[in-house]
């Protein structure tokens, strides 16, 4: 009886505690923090995301009284929004948990980057790499463009540069297709497949290639059927459209990559060209509203093979730039291996290979953090909501080797151990591979755990309310006086 008492008066006291910790919170602030599911947070500017934040750190201390300061990840995006969260934090924790602020050194609150380093120095043996490496952005910078140009320079015989070189200068040049495509999209743990991704090109482009020539077929054969009550018409445009639309279908070639300057598909894209490019001045009257419409439609359609036609044509070039863009590619990451200097994108790849393919790894790492908060996600990207996504798979789903990200489900996941707060206005980061897209699609996988916080404290009123009248704002609700909670 006295156990129970206790227990009772212990729930009492963390009601009590709970209401008075959260009473300056306004009720989209409050639902953020007491939420218990996986969640995504819309926070626009001065919507108080990091007060939300440190309030919900210590709200699950309060909780799950099981809980550790260490067990809760919290990863931001810079090391000076680490400083003031950590500070933040700290002042939470330290007023309500004054027993667990004891081991606040032990925190796990750091940047995103910093935490795939360290996944990645723990499997990177695997790949051949030592874990001595270190985040060298700047230094690959500077490297690649160094030897772009001169790289460049020994290449320009090559038929492939030749042609390209005929609209752009030598530095542009070596910039676009080397420094550029190579930072971007070669990385270290996930070197590129050149020979399957020509493969992968050309059979998107046949599949593009039939996929509009059909439609193009199709729209031909509705405005044939659209001439009938033009019978008894005989304007200019009316009697050029008959005269095109009843020639009778052009041969469809089949595309020979060995043969890019086929005079069949040019005959083929030429006549299309002509019917949709049919003046319609003079054009009146409602009967002929079908007709041009189907025009129009054409025209777009047309265009869109514009560029399925340049790659065809500029094939043969493609094959001789592959192999010198394969030799960059190889001399830069020669250069990385080398130094132990790595960009971001290596890091993040690195961890995020680790986690997928050393199931052994990824379940230690699961197992070290119950909960996990990521601030300003909508400057990370794909791989990186990858890597967080396998942080919280399920403990019980153990030994898997996930080979892409459809792998791992949202049913594959711990119920509430994501917590994503972020603002796709603001993210300013795509120079980095940032896709705010991907903050986007969280609100789809965690559609009941999709919150927003709507009241900015910080900008005046009469600001708030100007630039939504000027953009077309959202209905929010703007405090009276900055700082202070709207009526």
């Amino acid at each position: 009886m006295e156990k129970k008492m206790a227990d009772i008066k212990e729930t009492n006291m963390t009601d009590k505690i709970n209401e008075d910790f959260l009473s300056a919170l306004d009720s989209d602030q409050k639902g953020a923090v007491k939420v218990e599911k996986n969640a995504v947070v819309s926070a626009g500017a001065g919507s108080g995301k990091t007060r939300v934040l440190a309030k919900r750190f210590s709200y699950i201390l309060l909780r799950d009284k099981k809980c550790r300061v260490d067990q809760i990840l919290t990863l931001t995006f810079t090391k000076k929004a680490t400083v003031e969260m950590n500070e933040r934090i700290y002042r939470e924790v330290e007023g309500v948990c004054p027993e667990k602020a004891k081991d606040f050194f032990k925190a796990n609150i750091k940047t995103l980057d910093s935490y795939c380093a360290q996944v990645a120095k723990l499997g990177c043996h695997y790949y051949g790499i030592s874990p001595d490496f270190t985040e060298g952005e700047d230094e690959i910078c500077q490297r690649a463009k160094s030897l772009a140009l001169s790289f460049l320079l020994k290449n320009r015989d090559n038929p492939g540069i030749q042609a390209l070189i005929a609209g752009s200068n030598y530095d542009k040049m070596a910039d676009d297709l080397f420094v550029k495509a190579i930072l971007k999209h070669s990385l270290i743990a996930k070197e590129i497949d050149w020979d399957n991704c020509i493969e992968l090109q050309k059979k998107y482009v046949c599949e593009e290639y039939k996929r509009i020539v059909n439609k193009m077929l199709d729209i031909k054969h509705s405005m044939v059927n659209e001439l009938v009550p033009l019978a008894g018409k005989n304007t200019v445009y009316v009697t050029k459209m008959r005269e095109l639309l009843q020639n009778p279908d052009p041969e469809i070639p089949e595309i020979d990559f060995n043969d890019s300057e086929s005079n069949q598909r040019y005959e083929m894209f030429d006549y299309f060209h002509k019917i949709s490019r049919v003046p319609q001045n003079g054009a009146k009257g409602e009967i002929l509203d079908p007709m041009k419409e189907l025009q129009n439609e054409l025209r777009e359609v047309v265009s869109t093979y514009v560029p399925v036609e340049n790659y065809i044509y500029g094939f043969n070039y493609v094959k001789e730039i592959v192999p010198l863009v394969k030799e960059f590619c190889q001399m830069m990451n020669d250069f990385k291996r080398r130094t132990g200097l790595f960009s971001f994108a290596d890091i993040s790849s690195l961890a995020e290979r680790v986690l997928r393919e050393h199931p052994e790894i990824r379940q230690l790492e699961k197992e070290k953090y119950k909960y996990i908060m990521i601030d300003e996600f909508q400057d990370n990207n794909m791989m990186q909501k990858n890597l967080l996504f396998m942080l919280a798979e399920k403990e019980s789903r153990t030994g898997v080797i996930i080979k892409d990200e459809n792998d791992i489900k949202v049913s594959d996941l711990e119920p509430d151990k994501l917590f994503f707060v972020g603002d796709e206005k603001q993210s300013i980061y795509r120079f980095r591979g940032a896709n705010v897209s991907v903050f986007r699609r969280l609100s789809e996988d965690f559609k009941e755990g999709n919150l927003e916080l709507k009241k900015n404290y910080r900008s005046h009123p009469s600001l708030i309310k100007m630039f939504n009248a000027i953009f077309g704002g959202m209905d929010y609700n703007v405090p009276d006086v900055p700082g202070k909670p709207a009526k």
